[in-house]
């Protein structure tokens, strides 16, 4: 849990350490039906634009990042509902 900009944050990190995605397409990814280079017959490419609406909608933020070692991380920061 962070503070940021006067208001407490909490922050999720998913990290996988396969081919990761240039950073170029990193835009790409969350457009609807958007599938880059996946081959497989499952998914329809809407996750990542739907994560991202509803993060948004939350006054969050879901950015992208190289995993070192090689791979791709996904930081999701939300911030933290005040106490009533």
């Amino acid at each position: 849990m962070r503070a940021h900009a006067g208001t407490a944050t909490v922050t999720l990190q998913v990290v996988d350490h396969g081919p990761g995605v240039p950073r170029d397409r990193w835009g790409e990814m969350f457009q609807p039906f958007q599938r880059l280079d996946d081959r497989s017959l499952q998914g329809n490419g809407l996750g990542l634009a739907i994560a991202r609406g509803f993060t948004h909608a939350m006054g969050g933020t879901l950015r992208p990042s190289v995993t070192p070692g090689g791979g791709l991380a996904m930081t999701l920061t939300l911030p933290i509902a005040p106490r009533p």
